[in-house]
């Protein structure tokens, strides 16, 4: 999810290399953090935020991008 006039909106097709140019919001839990499972990460812009309403905050506040359960996106 992302920002309706940030950059990646306006692409037709994203793809991974897309989105590591531009700032990742990932919702997570100290201990999610320090797990060998911690891949969702897709660039070298992070955000962490342990709780998801906040990146949702965030991204409407085209702070970045961020994947986010479906039923969040469709808030606001």
């Amino acid at each position: 999810m992302c920002h309706k006039d940030h950059p990646l909106a306006g692409l037709d097709e994203v793809r991974l290399v897309d989105l590591r140019g531009y700032r990742q919001i990932i919702s997570e839990t100290e201990i999610d953090r320090n797990s060998p499972e911690f891949s969702r990460q897709k660039g070298p812009h992070l955000l962490i935020t342990d709780n998801p309403r906040v990146a949702h905050n965030m991204v409407h506040g085209s702070v970045g991008w961020a994947e986010l359960p479906a039923q969040m996106v469709m808030m606001r």
